[in-house]
């Protein structure tokens, strides 16, 4: 269950187009996905990714490996 993304997308690419994704840090109980550093590569004709798993305590283990 993936409980969250955000994609970025270069106005002028024709595909295919270079992903790069970013997975948070923030060892599962901090953070979230809209600060998503790749998103200065964007406009480089690069397209980036940012995606959202649950965070702990409230989601426990294996809750963040399904996501």
């Amino acid at each position: 269950m993936l409980i969250g993304s955000d994609r970025h997308v270069p106005e002028k690419a024709g595909p295919p187009v270079p992903l790069i994704v970013w997975i948070h840090g923030g060892g599962w109980v901090s953070g979230n996905r809209k600060a998503c550093p790749p998103m200065v590569f964007v406009p480089q004709g690069f397209a980036a990714a940012s995606i959202q798993y649950r965070l702990a305590p409230g989601s426990v283990f294996p809750a963040q490996i399904h996501d």
